[in-house]
């Protein structure tokens, strides 16, 4: 038998072991090709609803408990979520661009809660105003349901060419919760990342952690992901899983189910309407970077539109002030308190 015949046999022979075997080589994704593939099936999503339950633990505390129903549709953002008994009303775009709307039905300890407006880029000025988390990252972000709103995935899932250029990202075949993955490791400063996607779809995130060392204690975050397909193929989850620990130790949990209500299909006209929102007759704060409505008096929302109106701004944010009447029955109770010291004084030296 010739060399050369000799070396074709084997290589024969091998290839149809290792295809019998079930060994055949396969091929290792590139990571930024896996990344591009997340962000496709994100922009595939443009509009939907979402019904949350949210129950977060931390330490040996009660479950805080929340329910969250978040609509979006393009740049347009609306979150309505029930905690302690009362409703908290985010949205983002509802009145005009770069604008956040913030009105809550949980009564102030002081004054009377507005309806507040601040711009988009400034969420802190003049108050506290939370974010609109983004249900189409929520398994793609190392944080529980309500921390991934503080994340940015354009910057974790970065496929620039510069990017490409400085950073190789490995790549490689493992198993989690029997299921066959492709893991991706990558750093973000002190931070590192890893990401499992199914090998047999890899929209389907089956988990994500990033870990860190501050201060002698080791930080790991990790998010286990259950989801389902829908109509038209979209991959969304539907459970989350998230856990922190400190040296090994859970400090922190949280369990997220997400109920599909719509993907991909139109949503009622007035979703991002203030006037499905607000009550008739709510003062207006109004802390955007542009001219008001009205460049003098008080704002207040009548229903419809922002109005004009008097009187409101003892209501915003200001102890309530003493009327005439409640003024006079001060001075009437001090007064028969003084006549009565007086006369006991009188019985006495007389």
């Amino acid at each position: 038998m010739s060399l050369r015949l000799f070396f074709s046999v084997g290589f024969v022979g091998c290839l149809l072991l290792n295809i019998a075997l079930g060994l055949e080589t396969e091929t290792v994704p590139d990571a930024y090709d896996l990344f591009e593939d997340i962000k496709k099936s994100v922009q595939t999503i443009h509009s939907g609803q979402v019904r949350i339950e949210n129950s977060y633990i931390e330490g040996n505390l009660e479950p805080i408990e929340t329910q969250w129903t978040i609509s979006f549709d393009k740049d347009k953002n609306r979150a309505d979520v029930v905690r302690n008994g009362y409703k908290d009303y985010l949205c983002y775009n509802c009145y005009g661009n770069m604008t956040r709307l913030f009105y809550t039905t949980m009564p102030p300890l002081v004054g009377k809660m507005a309806l507040v407006f601040t711009d988009g880029h400034d969420p802190e000025k003049g108050r506290n105003l939370d974010y609109i988390p983004d249900p189409r990252w929520f398994s793609f972000i190392p944080m529980s349901m309500a921390s991934s709103q503080y994340y940015s995935p354009s910057e974790m899932y970065d496929t620039s060419a510069k990017r490409r250029q400085e950073e190789v990202l490995p790549v490689k075949s493992e198993k989690l919760s029997v299921i066959d993955c492709w893991r991706v490791d990558y750093a973000m400063g002190i931070v590192k990342h890893s990401i499992w996607l199914n090998k047999l779809n890899h929209y389907h995130v089956v988990c994500v952690e990033n870990r860190y060392v501050s201060e002698d204690v080791q930080f790991v975050d990790r998010v286990l992901t259950e989801g389902a397909l829908y109509d038209g193929n979209i991959w969304f989850p539907r459970k989350l899983n998230y856990k922190r620990t400190e040296n090994g130790i859970v400090t922190c949990s949280a369990e997220t189910t997400i109920e599909v209500i719509s993907l991909n299909k139109p949503l009622p006209p007035d979703t991002f309407s203030p006037k499905t929102i607000v009550k008739p007759n709510t003062p207006v704060a109004w802390h955007l970077n542009r001219d008001r409505p009205f460049p003098e008096g008080e704002l207040a929302w009548d229903g419809e539109k922002i109005v004009v109106v008097d009187g409101f701004s003892q209501l915003i944010n200001k102890a309530p002030e003493f009327g005439t009447v409640r003024i006079a029955l001060i001075l009437a109770g001090l007064a028969l308190i003084f006549l009565g010291i007086g006369l006991k004084l009188r019985k006495r030296y007389l």
